[in-house]
Parts: structure tokens; sequence; C-alpha cells
């Protein structure tokens, strides 16, 4: 058994929190630059867009939106590049 002394323990998990934090600020910080740039060269059309950068996990923590994207796994559902084609036009 390993037995972890309380004080190690709290100075661990404040350790995590602010590393997550760190993380989650820069996260913010670049997806504001990068849509700063994306008005700015799409001519002001979607300036007044709302984007949700963050979203609420099923725990309640906010967590960036990207973390909530995944590859669709089909393996060898779709024979050809055409029928993959279709299925990726019926996402829109």
């Amino acid at each position: 058994d390993v037995v972890l002394e309380e004080p190690l323990l709290v100075l661990q998990q404040r350790s995590e929190s602010a590393r997550d934090a760190e993380a989650a600020a820069g996260f913010i910080t670049r997806a504001r630059a990068w849509w700063a740039d994306y008005v700015r060269l799409s001519m002001n059309e979607f300036k007044h867009r709302p984007v949700k950068v963050l979203a609420r996990g099923e725990d309640g923590a906010m967590i960036p939106s990207p973390a909530f994207v995944r590859p669709l796994q089909l393996g060898r559902l779709l024979p050809t590049p055409r029928h993959c084609a279709r299925v990726v036009s019926l996402l829109r």
C-alpha cells in the first residue's frame, strides 16, 4: 500500500488545478486570436455570429468545445470513396 501524506496530496491537487486553468486560458487566448483573424478575413460577415468556445461537460465542468469532436469509426462499412462522400454530404 502507498500512503500519501495530506499536505503532499493537497499540493499535487493544486498543481494539477493550476495546470488545467493555465491550459484553458491558453486555449481561450488562441481561440480569440483565431476568431479575430477569421472576422478580419471574412469582411466582417460573421462578426456578430456567436461561437461556443467552451461547453459544459457531463460533470458540469467547462471544457474546450474541440474536446467533444471525435472521428467517426466506420471501419469498412463504406466500400468506396463515393459512398464516403455521400455520408459526408448528409452531415451538413
